[in-house]
């Protein structure tokens, strides 16, 4: 005869062990209120960061304008190279190969997904502030992205970067980015405020990376944190990229809706005032517009009708003012194969593409 196991039900939880799990889960969400925010204010928006950023030219989420500067002084180079990632991955993050192969002093000051924005700050700030005197700045752009208008977005992964190379007063870029101090004076009353009463900045790092690893130590399933970091790092690595996602901004430029012509949009971008910037500290600017990955049939990129029209203007427009514009699209000896993803080229290809840059530019560099 079989015994029956009798069922066992769970107990309902009593109105004060009700009472305290509430109240334990209203503790994590006050914490979570106060804990939050230092993790996103990054500090006062108008002035260089001298207390964060990393002192590697191009690298973390702010950078150290002092130690940049020292480097650009110490460094002294010949030609200054600015842009996203579409310079670092065809001409490296150090300067040391561009250096080597060409005889020259290069220095690379990139930053991935910036904009004009940025790089004009970088001229301004870094490059002219430095006081050396370079012969050539050149910058690596994609279609008209030099100057396209600006629409306001989030630029949440380079915000921290532009403000921590932004000085007290920058009334140019506040005008090209349609920025009233008159209309915004209360809202950045607030987050002045709002960012001395979180400015925890001895710790706000500290409590960034203790979150990450407490996440890490619960997903993590006993491996390593150090580890782990290195497998994240490899795994959101541009060779793990698919070969149809979009590099930085890459979205093909709507010229046919620019109103008023080629020549009012130039005049109303920063690139006059890059120029001047050039001319400041003595060299002469240079565009230098990289190849969007073309097909494999005919080797050309599929890009608006408009562009060559564009690109002929800002090319004349550009020497008429004492700058240089060189074009690699139409050369059909860079081809898919020589592309990672949307835009970036193949790690492995790096040095044969040092070369042709070099081969194309020593004979119209200064």
């Amino acid at each position: 005869m079989k015994t029956q196991t009798p069922s066992i039900s769970e107990p309902s939880p009593s109105t004060g062990s009700r009472w305290k799990r509430d109240a334990f889960r209203l503790l994590i969400a006050c914490l979570l209120c106060l804990l939050v925010p230092p993790l996103v204010l990054q500090g006062d928006p108008d002035v260089p960061n001298e207390t964060e950023g990393d002192e590697r030219i191009g690298a973390g989420e702010s950078i150290k304008v002092s130690k940049v500067i020292a480097d650009l002084r110490a460094a002294q180079p010949d030609y200054v190279g600015i842009g996203n990632s579409m310079l670092y991955t065809r001409l490296g993050k150090s300067p040391d190969q561009m250096s080597a192969l060409s005889g020259r002093k290069f220095s690379l000051i990139s930053r991935g997904g910036s904009n004009v924005t940025v790089w004009y700050l970088v001229l301004k700030n870094l490059v002219v502030a430095s006081g050396i005197r370079p012969e050539a700045v050149f910058l690596f752009v994609r279609d008209d992205e030099l100057t396209a208008p600006y629409f306001a977005k989030n630029e949440a992964t380079a915000a921290a970067y532009l403000r921590s190379l932004r000085s007290a007063d920058e009334p140019v870029l506040d005008k090209f980015m349609g920025i009233n101090n008159d209309a915004s004076s209360a809202a950045s009353q607030a987050d002045q405020w709002l960012t001395q009463v979180y400015s925890f900045d001895e710790w706000q790092e500290y409590l960034s990376r203790r979150l990450m690893g407490v996440a890490m130590e619960m997903g993590g399933f006993g491996t390593p944190l150090k580890a782990q970091r290195f497998a994240l790092s490899a795994r959101f690595g541009l060779d793990h990229l698919r070969g149809n996602l979009a590099a930085d901004e890459n979205a093909a430029p709507a010229l046919g809706q620019i109103s008023g012509g080629f020549q009012q949009t130039l005049e109303a971008s920063l690139l006059p005032d890059m120029l001047r910037l050039s001319a400041e500290c003595g060299a002469k600017l240079v565009v230098f517009r990289v190849k969007r990955r073309p097909d494999a049939k005919t080797h050309l990129p599929n890009e608006p009708s408009a562009m060559p029209a564009y690109a002929d203007f800002l090319k004349k427009w550009l020497e008429a003012r004492g700058g240089l514009f060189f074009d690699e699209t139409y050369d059909t000896s860079i081809r898919l194969s020589d592309y990672l993803d949307l835009d970036h080229i193949r790690p492995e290809r790096m040095e044969w593409y040092q070369q042709y840059f070099w081969e194309r530019m020593k004979g119209v560099l200064p």
